[in-house]
């Protein structure tokens, strides 16, 4: 009942917003919506269909969760999912075919790990080893093999002198107590790179966190692909992961100007910003930095993966130009709400 009342609360506020749809009509569509494609109110709101510019044959051109994850298995042969699922394999491929990614530092196992250079990595003492041989004040993350979210993510600097800074938390930790704190018995165990150092335009975003694009992708049965959404994450002062579920902003992205739009969080998409509020970087209007080339390398990423034609992938920026952070071949349905991009046709091929 709460929830309805929040809901509701909602509606009415948004209703007496110039620009935005009456009370009767936000309910009679949010209505047709659930008949039509199974998504509730929450949908509605993140898809900011309660704009009087979001007409109804979009409205009812979403499928539903089941429907959406039915059309990814169409377009991505499960037989292949694991080859991007997991880490090591998915880093593995994009580096064998040269795509830039974050450097490889090992994989932390207690069975399989390795180091990049193929020397053990499957004990404390050999990851202390490893962290010893890296330069003073290197700044390195640790992912789980298999995650989302940011679940799992830590990233630290390294100094020679036999401490860690914790890049989240700014607490400095010896390095053995470093080492003994990362799990190597979590399921696959860990993947080991160079923390990326940011393109000063993307860092000026927000220093703390590396701000990716979302570039959402799909391969057509001629072979070409196409980018069908694009939107930047942009993390709060002081988060060191861009994760619109950790309370990012999202600026959607216009795939054909690469200019972005007004921006959001996933938690209030009926408030907007024309800029970062923390670094007041002007986003709004705004051609992204280097979009072209991130689109041509998210578009290039799905020709590496075999059975794979739907991706979100995930882009960083160095100093050199865009990287892959990695391929989600089950992107989070929430991608199409922000950007406001019907799935029904869209992944239609």
């Amino acid at each position: 009942m709460e929830k309805i009342k929040k809901y509701f609360n909602t509606i009415r506020a948004l209703s007496a917003q110039p620009g935005n749809k009456s009370i009767v009509r936000q309910l009679t569509e949010m209505l047709l919506l659930f008949i039509r494609s199974r998504l509730g109110p929450g949908f509605y709101l993140l898809a900011q269909m309660y704009r009087q510019d979001f007409p109804l044959r979009d409205v009812l051109g979403y499928l539903s969760t089941a429907g959406y994850k039915r059309q990814v298995y169409r377009l991505n042969n499960r037989l292949y999912h694991k080859s991007s699922q997991n880490k090591v394999i998915e880093k593995a491929v994009l580096m064998a075919y040269g795509q830039p990614t974050p450097e490889l530092l090992g994989h932390y196992d207690s069975v399989d790990g390795l180091a990049a250079d193929g020397s053990s990595l499957r004990t404390a003492a050999d990851l202390k080893a490893l962290l010893e041989k890296q330069q003073d004040k290197t700044r390195i993350c640790f992912k789980l093999i298999e995650s989302w979210g940011g679940q799992g993510f830590r990233a630290i600097e390294y100094h020679s002198a036999g401490q860690v800074k914790d890049l989240e938390t700014g607490a400095w930790l010896e390095t053995d107590s470093f080492v003994s704190s990362i799990d190597k018995t979590e399921a696959g165990g860990v993947l080991i790179e160079k923390y990326l150092e940011q393109h000063p335009d993307y860092a000026a975003i927000n220093q703390s966190s590396v701000n990716t694009l979302r570039i959402g992708v799909l391969k057509k049965c001629d072979g070409t692909v196409d980018c069908l959404l694009a939107f930047l994450r942009a993390g709060r002062t002081g988060a060191i992961v861009d994760n619109a579920t950790s309370g990012a902003f999202v600026f959607p992205i216009d795939v054909v100007t690469g200019i972005a739009k007004v921006g959001f969080t996933k938690y209030k998409p009926w408030v907007f910003y024309q800029e970062h509020p923390d670094s007041m970087t002007r986003l709004a209007g705004t051609r992204m930095p280097m979009f072209t080339e991130a689109v041509e390398l998210a578009k290039n990423s799905l020709h590496v993966f075999p059975g794979i034609r739907f991706a979100g992938v995930d882009i960083a920026f160095s100093v050199a130009g865009p990287v892959i952070l990695e391929l989600n071949i089950y992107p989070d349905y929430s991608g199409f709400a922000y950007t406001r991009l019907p799935s029904r046709n869209a992944l239609t091929v």
